[in-house]
């Protein structure tokens, strides 16, 4: 038992995501008004997709606002999509992260319109994450996973459940809001 290789498109996603959170993190304390015009520009809103921001799709995936959300996803990123990486190959695997996210907040964009669903903004590679664990799953349904630092294996499709459930709860006791519409959209734009 040892960890994942770091190599790859996982390598890369993870040491690209680090650099921009370090860098949105010292912009924060050092150069408010700068912090809040890239959050501005780069976080999904649905009202700036409406004046033509379609690189939002794509971007949001990559600005966090939260350090626990930030370094939950990474940590899935690396330890799970390591092992994707490994049976679809590098190319496939950016095409995986990047789509996701795009399909993700599309999705959910199209929800906003409704006024009612996926009002808000989101931010972070929930999405992509999901994704991940949803092709995890499906090219490895009756693996085990074992729960970081804790010696417990639980099967993959277990945790897609919890997963699913504990996000469907976070959307009902939102109202909605878009951040959770696009962290479920992800696991059906895995399954795509």
């Amino acid at each position: 038992m040892g960890l994942p290789p770091f190599r790859g498109a996982v390598r890369q996603i993870i040491i690209a995501s680090t650099a921009i959170f370090v860098f949105l993190l010292l912009a924060v304390a050092f150069a408010q008004p700068l912090a809040q015009q890239i959050l501005q520009l780069t976080i999904l809103a649905p009202e700036s997709v409406r004046r033509g921001w379609l690189w939002q799709f794509v971007t949001y995936g990559f600005v966090y606002v939260d350090p626990w959300n930030f370094a939950l996803t990474m940590l899935g990123v690396y330890f799970i999509g390591s092992a994707v990486q490994e049976q679809v190959g590098t190319r496939r695997f950016y095409g995986l992260y990047f789509s996701s996210l795009a399909m993700a907040g599309a999705a959910g964009f199209l929800l906003s319109l409704t006024h009612v669903i996926g009002q808000g903004s989101t931010a972070g590679a929930g999405a992509a994450t999901n994704a991940i664990l949803m092709v995890f799953y499906l090219l490895y349904r009756g693996a085990p996973i074992m729960l970081f630092p804790l010696p417990i294996q639980i099967p993959v499709k277990y945790i897609v459940i919890f997963i699913a459930a504990l996000e469907t709860a976070y959307l009902l006791l939102s109202h909605f809001a878009l951040h959770f519409c696009v962290l479920l959209l992800g696991l059906g734009a895995g399954y795509v």
